[in-house]
């Protein structure tokens, strides 16, 4: 198929009066010649044209010349054409990039020639590189390695960049390119020079000062206006803030300039300050799901903050005054913890500022990534660490959440509660009969109502219930069971009120349909409500097989009177190893 291409032009003329030109002059006039007409095509209108235009330049129509500001305000439009069809090339593009990169090869060529290097490459960057085209774009990862490149091998370039960038014109530069920037690409490429640069520098001078502190001091100006208009856009700005927060003096830093309550006032929105009506589990959202998206790394950075200053004071639990260390704890470059000030005292250990954190956290769970999900676990489990009143909060959010969520959005929930549950503090065996056999508060959400509930044994005849939620349920206890050895005694004093799964577990996998290993058949992370006979789920049945035949084994034993144990072990093997072949 032979395919055309046309070109059209418009031409647009703007009137403006000049002295020279010439008025009343009409095409047609007083010439009453015929206009010729093709001898071939008498109704051709190109050579009527033609002979219109030849006959107004013997009458002189068209003598004046361009008046001189259209005639420069056309040779400056020409000129910036030929300039940007010149520049945003992929030629001139791939050339500039090589003539950065020559000299980083050498380590002694890096040294010498880096600043200039480096003032070329940030220049060509700031103003012309990432205002290209996204298809223009096509080296941007190269471009950005070398730059890091040099700042890590030359100290004087590392030194230069951080002085501009700490000055008014560098400054200017944070916002276009970490919020008001609509490509992601170039705000991550700007973000990893801006951290590369910052790590080097400190590592440098060893202590943030100087540009660092004009740096922080202008992101901190954006946090409550500029970052709540662009929220979308805002995960690098934050990112920003968790690398310099993971440096041994970053955190120490942060806290001096009060950024932790800063960062709490901005994701609580309203709620922090007392504007809206005492929250519970089910608070009124703050910001949106694709907002929530972008604030991985603000949870993590305030997770860094926190495990940075020493909570021990707020423990409720003790043992002779004398406690193990909080394993989750990151003390900072001496070895010191931070003291924990009035604003983090009221957003991690007072009732109704708590509260809403840790909803915030437990609803950020479904939106954020797996970092996120790591950090705000942390956080949870450095906050749990002998202390009542927060385990409490934080296993009844996660108990109501578990309860109502779709089935495919548990797993990082019940990640986060096994991290929890498995701490081995003084308050472990309360954590575990909480959260699995429910409080005299909300008995209905505990783990154990959750999968009954779910799997429509306990409900009407004929209700089909949520298999997948159930099957979720069963896993996680399997392997809870496996990881503490206080959630397999709970497990084995109740029995009773969890063994019916197993059987249950084996009979939805012999009525569905077997299917390929496949991400989208996975009855954890599929949205359809169909239950799967997947190999994780045949994995779970042998184990919770295993685990319930391990117990009951187990209780055997301590039933049998001791002289009757060396005449029942020979014996008690056969069908505990047959029931292990049935799952």
């Amino acid at each position: 198929m032979r395919v055309r291409f046309w070109n059209a032009y418009m031409l647009l003329y703007e009137a403006r009066d000049h002295p020279k030109k010439a008025r009343g002059v009409s095409i047609a006039g007083t010439d009453s010649t015929p206009i010729p007409a093709s001898p071939h095509l008498t109704d051709d209108k190109l050579s009527q044209l033609q002979a219109l235009v030849q006959r107004g330049d013997r009458r002189g129509v068209f003598s004046d010349t361009i008046p001189p500001a259209i005639q420069r305000s056309v040779n400056e439009e020409n000129l910036q054409f030929m300039r940007h069809r010149d520049v945003y090339c992929l030629e001139y593009l791939a050339f500039v990039r090589s003539l950065v990169a020559a000299n980083t090869v050498e380590p002694e060529h890096a040294e010498k020639y880096g600043v200039v290097s480096l003032q070329l490459a940030i220049n060509f960057l700031f103003h012309t590189y990432f205002r290209c085209k996204k298809r223009l774009r096509v080296e941007l990862d190269i471009w950005i390695t070398n730059v890091e490149r040099i700042l890590t091998n030359s100290q004087q370039s590392c030194v230069w960049f951080m002085d501009m960038m700490g000055s008014a014109k560098g400054t200017g530069y944070l916002k276009p390119f970490l919020l008001d920037c609509t490509s992601k690409e170039v705000r991550s490429g700007f973000c990893r020079i801006m951290c590369c640069a910052v790590k080097n520098y400190c590592t440098l001078q060893g202590k943030p000062e100087g540009p660092v502190e004009s740096i922080i001091e202008c992101l901190l100006k954006l946090l409550h206006r500029d970052v709540v208009e662009n929220c979308k856009n805002c995960g690098e700005y934050f990112e920003l803030f968790r690398s310099y927060a993971s440096l041994p003096f970053g955190c120490q830093h942060l806290l001096k300039k009060d950024v932790f309550v800063q960062m709490i006032r901005f994701l609580l929105g309203p709620s922090a300050d007392g504007q809206q009506e005492k929250s519970g589990p089910g608070h009124p959202k703050h910001w949106s799901s694709s907002q929530m998206k972008e604030f991985s790394p603000l949870h993590c950075t305030i997770s860094l903050l926190i495990r940075n200053c020493d909570i021990s004071l707020y423990e409720s639990e003790t043992e002779g005054g004398q406690t193990p260390a909080n394993p989750h704890m990151i003390p900072s470059s001496n070895g010191d913890l931070q003291r924990v000030s009035e604003g983090m005292f009221q957003a991690l250990f007072t009732v109704e500022h708590s509260k809403m954190f840790i909803s915030e956290c437990v609803q950020s769970l479904r939106e954020c990534d797996s970092q996120a999900v790591e950090a705000i676990g942390e956080t949870f489990c450095y906050c749990c660490w002998n202390n009542q009143s927060f385990s409490a909060c934080v296993l009844q959010d996660m108990q109501s959440e578990i309860h109502e969520l779709p089935p495919n959005e548990l797993k990082p929930y019940f990640k986060v509660l096994t991290d929890i549950l498995v701490m081995e503090d003084l308050l472990q065996q309360k954590r575990i009969s909480f959260a699995i056999q429910g409080g005299k508060y909300q008995p209905n959400v505990s783990i154990f109502s959750t999968m009954k509930a779910s799997s429509g044994t306990g409900t009407a005849l004929g209700a089909i219930g949520e298999p997948k939620r159930a099957y979720q349920v069963v896993k996680f206890l399997v392997g809870l069971a496996y990881k503490t050895t206080a959630a397999r005694d709970f497990l084995s004093d109740h029995c009773s009120e969890w063994q019916w799964a197993v059987p249950w577990l084996r009979k939805k996998l012999q009525s569905a349909e077997y299917s390929w290993p496949h991400p989208s058949l996975s009855n954890e992370s599929s949205s359809t409500r169909t239950f799967q006979r997947t190999i994780s789920a045949q994995d779970t049945l042998e184990e919770a097989n295993a685990l319930l035949n391990e117990l009951e084994a187990c209780d055997l034993r301590q039933a049998t009177p001791p002289a009757a144990v060396g005449s029942s072990q020979g014996g008690s093997e056969g069908p505990q190893q047959q029931d292990r072949v049935e799952g």
